[in-house]
Order: C-alpha cells, then structure tokens, then sequence
C-alpha cells in the first residue's frame, strides 16, 4: 500500500525548486507525475474548502510529499495531500491569488514538482452561466408515455443565459447511448469530445428550450430544461488612428449605457473607465479590446448572470510626437477658457477644431495660431483637436482632448428606497472580467461575443474542452 508522507518544508530546503509538471527531468509519467492544480474559492464558500492535492497525480511507489510556499488561512493535514481553510486570518486578507509547489519524493533520483494556483475571488457574486449541467430526476412514473420512453424535466426551474453568449451544455454520458438534441432561441453549433457535450449560441431574447434524447441498453430517456435568454450589453467605442507617439488618445464608448468597462490597450496598460485617454510610449500597431459587463437580473431583482461583449480595435502609432495641448481642466456650462500649444515652428499651420458634446463645432478665436480662446456651452464634455503642418519633426495627426463640462442642471434617477449593501438597487453585481467558477474555468465557457480588430463580430469565445468531467459513466 502506498504511503503518502507529509513533511514539512524544512525538511527538503536543499531540494531544487525550478522543476515543473512540464519538465519530466526526475518524473516518470507512467509510475509518478505531479499534475498542476488551480482552485477558484468565493469568499463564502472559504470555510468549506478542502482539496486533495494528489486526487489527479500518478503515484504508482512510496512517495513523500514536499509543499513548499502554502499561502496564509490554508494549512495541510499530516499524512495526505489535503489542503483545508484555517479560518485564522481574517476573511479579506484571504483575498487574492496564490501560487506555491509541492514535490513528490521517493527516496531515490525520482521525484515531481506541480505548481498550486488557489485563487480567493471577494465581491464576486456572479458567473457568466455559460455551463449547464442537465441531471435528470427520480420520477415515480418514469414511462409516462406508455412506450417505454421516460420524459424529464432537468430541474423545476429555468435556467439564465446571456443573449449571444455560447454555452456548454453537459449530459449525462455513457459511450452506449446515442444522443439528439433540440434547441429552441437559440443555434446547435455542435458536440465537443462526445455526444453528450454540446455547445448552443443563444440569440433570441426571451424563452428558450434544451431538449436531448438519450437513446441506450436501458430505453430512451428525454431529459428537458427551460432556459430564459437576457438582454446582453453592446461594447463599442471611437478612437482615431493613426495617433501620434506620446499623445494623449480619446477613447469615447458607444456601448451600452451603464455597463462597466475594462479597456485593454495592449501595450500592457488598462483602465476602467468609461471613456479613458492613454498615450502610447513605443511606435507599432496595438489592438484595444473594450469589455463591457452587466448584470442580468430575474424577476426579483436578483443578479442571476453577468453578461459581457467585447469590441476591439486596432491603433496604428506613429513614430513621432504631436502637439501637446495646455490648459485642460473642468468648467461650468457658459465658461470661458484658452487653450494653447508650446510645440510648432516659424512657418507652421495651426488647425484647431473644437466640439460640443453634441459634435457641434463651438466658436473659437485664434484660428491658425499657438494659442486659441472660446465660451464652452452644452456638456457634459467638449473636445479640443489640434493639428500642426509644416514642422519637421511634429507628427501631422491631431492631438484630441477631453473637457469635463459640468451641466448647470442634471436629473438624477434610481431607486428612493435601498437595503443596506446593496448595490444600485439590485442585489448583488458584476465585476469586469471577473474570474469563472472553478466548474466553469475547467469548462474554459465564455458567455458574451467579441469583434475583429476592424470593428467586427469576432463570434463567442467557445468551451472547447470539458475538463474534469468523469466521462466513464455508465449512463442514464
């Protein structure tokens, strides 16, 4: 019988700790092999975890266990490679990402390192129900049709998806069933690794059906699920391109009105605001990914999904600065203001062009100068555009800029009455690109779709793999 020993890291402070499950140097995959683990925990489910580090691992001799780096509020039980929640720590010093190693050694030049990814999400309510599970029922007439064929309902209740977002849907599965599946609001795209996993794009807002028909040695079994398609936000957003190296950019999003926002740049920045400006520092072509999450709610109110989209663009940087524009701060409607440049040369054009809110075109002085001055008028924001011809060394494309222009008056609307640690009214949120469940990250599920970098739909990102998933059952 195999004995799994846990020792302490102390123990092995000599062993080397750069080998990796990758790396097969000291592993033999077909008697010992340390797999890598990643845990996904919400903040309230803290005090129930538990894992079993080796539950994947191939230990086929006596081995010993090393675990070097365990995180704070997790300890190991002696003797196995369980890891559990302490509760010692406070909840929200638990919060975060953790990576650490252990090794499996068996006295002799054979042993196996996996790396230990435990990730605390806090203040994550909801996922993006892009997996669904269908588990049929205990029924006390199963053959209610009276041919042999047993007609379920998968659960009593609907189930939430977002519009446009591609779903995994999970039967139960044995290699001697046969399986047919219907779908209504949504598109089939197809099985995965077997007939019994299938992906669904849904793109009818409204009521939908899942409906499969398993076919095997024990007869037919037709197992049905409801499912409820929610509005999705839209992401999309204005940019110009070519830009200048080291210019502000205005990035102006078209999408979804109270969505929140994850700008990607691409140069290794980000930002959450809804319309960001960000200046690139190295010449090239850069894809700007906008992520725009919202909350799909059921009928009381409840966050039940966070949808998403997703819409990129590609920003061509030039290899030369622009003109800068001085003196940008946040007015009242009716202000006055000048603005100026401290760049251009003897000879050169200056083309300003400034906008409303609207894109109305606002009245300037100093047209074709360093320096113009204006009265701002409707906001909540205007723009400034300066573009200088005829100066070596100065990047011919405008620099554009942001005015905050506060509104002398603005309607403010939402709910008169809240609970405590709500949010806007509604219980519970979403937060952008907040990280799946542990079910749905093996299940690698995207709910929401993406756009090419030329402005169009790239389609939903797919669950092509179903990992974890016990694919030897033996059937319905």
């Amino acid at each position: 019988m195999r004995q799994i020993i846990l020792l302490s890291f102390a123990l092995f402070w000599a062993l080397p700790s750069l080998f990796t499950q990758g790396s097969f140097d000291g592993c033999n995959p077909d008697v010992l092999l340390a797999v890598d683990d990643h845990y996904i925990i919400q903040e309230e489910d803290l005090p129930s975890f538990t894992a079993n580090l080796l539950s994947n691992d191939i230990i086929g001799m006596d081995a010993f266990v090393s675990i070097e780096g365990l995180p704070p509020c997790f300890q190991a039980e002696q003797g196995t490679g369980y890891i559990f929640y302490t509760g010692i720590a406070d909840g929200s010093s638990c919060c975060g990402t953790f990576n650490f190693v252990y090794t499996l050694l068996t006295g002799t030049d054979l042993f196996c390192t996996a790396e230990v990814t435990i990730t605390v999400e806090c203040g994550t309510d909801k996922g993006d129900c892009s997996v669904i599970v269908l588990e049929p029922r205990v029924v006390t007439d199963p053959d209610i049709n009276g041919d042999g064929t047993t007609v379920d309902d998968s659960t009593a209740a609907c189930v939430y998806v977002c519009e446009n977002s591609i779903t995994t849907i999970l039967a139960p599965y044995s290699n001697q069933n046969t399986y047919d599946w219907t779908i209504t609001g949504g598109t089939l795209i197809g099985p995965l690794q077997d007939p019994a996993s299938v992906e669904v794009q849904w793109t009818t807002i409204g009521e939908g059906s899942i409906t499969v028909t398993i076919t095997g040695p024990a007869g037919i079994t037709v197992i049905q699920q409801c499912v409820i398609v929610g509005e999705a936000p839209t992401a999309g957003f204005t940019a110009p391109s070519p830009v200048c190296l080291e210019t502000d950019v205005q990035f102006l999003s078209t999408s979804t009105p109270g969505a929140d926002h994850f700008w990607d740049f691409g140069d290794g920045n980000h930002s959450g605001d809804v319309n960001p400006i960000h200046a690139y520092t190295t010449p090239g072509t850069y894809t700007v990914i906008l992520t725009v999450t919202a909350p799909l709610l059921n009928a009381e109110g409840d966050t039940v999904c966070c949808c998403q989209d997703t819409y990129a663009m590609d920003i061509e940087v030039l290899d030369e600065k622009g003109p800068d524009i001085e003196c940008i701060s946040t007015l009242c409607e009716g202000d006055s203001a000048c603005y100026w440049t401290t760049s251009g040369c003897s000879g050169a054009t200056y083309i300003w062009t400034v906008t409303d809110a609207n894109g109305d075109n606002v009245t300037i002085d100093g047209q074709n100068s360093p320096e113009i001055c204006l009265q701002w008028d409707l906001g909540p924001f205007g723009q400034v555009s300066l573009q200088i011809q005829g100066c070596g060394g100065i990047c011919d494309q405008p620099t554009t800029v942001q005015v905050p222009i506060i509104s002398s008056t603005a309607l403010i609307s939402g709910p008169e009455i809240v609970c405590p640690g709500v949010v806007d009214g509604i219980g519970g949120g979403c937060r952008v690109g907040a990280r799946l469940s542990h079910t749905q990250r093996r299940l690698n599920g995207d709910a929401g779709h993406a756009h090419r970098p030329d402005g169009h739909r790239l389609g939903g990102r797919r669950g092509a793999a179903v990992g974890g998933r016990d694919r030897e059952g033996d059937g319905v």
